[in-house]
Order: structure tokens, then C-alpha cells, then sequence
């Protein structure tokens, strides 16, 4: 498996590139710029076309991360963003579980979920109209979020 280039490396519970859950939002437009765009609420959404980084209500930190094919990003774009394991936005249930041992996979979860002691957990979501998870069920958003 290639490395995957650190602007587009997923680190569960962490990071998703350079930008890093609870860190100031100085030093997101200092690495990544002023967001392409906000989200439909117009407020704590920051979106750099399939990666969209939420800030909290003054807009001073990061709260969450999400990769994702939405706003006009195409799937080829949410999958350029990766783990070191190689699980990406379009892998599968499978492949989550068998890369993350940890990870409990189910409707309820609505896909894997993957949880630390320290709050933080990193979802590898699956369309929320399905009635039924598999194996084979792709992942369509992968969110990272704080305590």
C-alpha cells in the first residue's frame, strides 16, 4: 500500500491532514486557507471542497472533521482522503472492521463506530436510509469528532 500524502491522511480520532480536533482556527486558514465556501447554515461549517471542518459557535476552534462527498465534491475527491490503513470514503464494512478491530459496526452506529477514553471518536458512516448492514455496505462520510 502507497503512503498516503499528509495533506490528505486520516488519523482516527486525531486528525484528518493538517488539521487536528480541538486546535485553534489561526492556524486552519494558516495551512489549508479561508474555507471554499460555508456550510448551509452559514455558520460553523468550514468547507475545502470534500473535507469540511466544524468550528465551534465563535469560530475559535475545531470541533469536528468530516470527509465527504457533499457541497460539490465528488466521491474521487472524499477518497483522495485516507488512513494508514487505507480505509476511505467508498471501502467498505468489512474493510473497516477487519483495519480496526476496535470498531462496532451497526445500524444503530449508523456504520462503525470507533471510540477512545478520551471522548474523541471517528464514525465511518453508511447511507442513513439503509435497512440492513453488511459487509459489503460502503462507507459514504467519515466524521471525526471531540469530547
Amino acid at each position: 500500500m502507497a503512503a498516503v500524502p499528509p495533506r490528505y491522511l486520516i488519523v482516527p480520532d486525531k486528525s484528518v491532514g493538517p488539521i487536528s480536533i480541538g486546535e485553534n482556527t489561526g492556524p486552519v486558514i494558516g495551512a489549508i486557507g479561508r474555507p471554499g465556501r460555508l456550510g448551509p447554515d452559514a455558520g460553523p461549517e468550514w468547507i475545502y471542497g470534500a473535507l469540511q471542518v466544524d468550528v465551534n459557535s465563535e469560530g475559535l476552534s475545531v470541533v469536528a472533521l468530516e470527509v465527504v462527498a457533499q457541497y460539490g465534491a465528488t466521491q474521487a475527491e472524499a477518497a483522495r482522503y485516507e488512513t494508514a490503513s487505507g480505509i476511505h470514503v467508498g471501502s467498505t464494512v468489512g474493510e473497516v472492521e477487519k483495519a480496526y478491530r476496535a470498531a462496532r459496526c451497526s445500524l444503530h452506529n449508523k456504520g462503525c463506530a470507533l471510540t477512545n477514553s478520551d471522548g474523541r471518536a471517528t464514525y465511518f458512516d453508511v447511507a442513513s436510509h439503509l435497512s440492513k448492514l453488511s459487509s459489503s455496505t460502503p462507507i459514504v462520510a467519515i466524521f471525526i469528532s471531540g469530547p
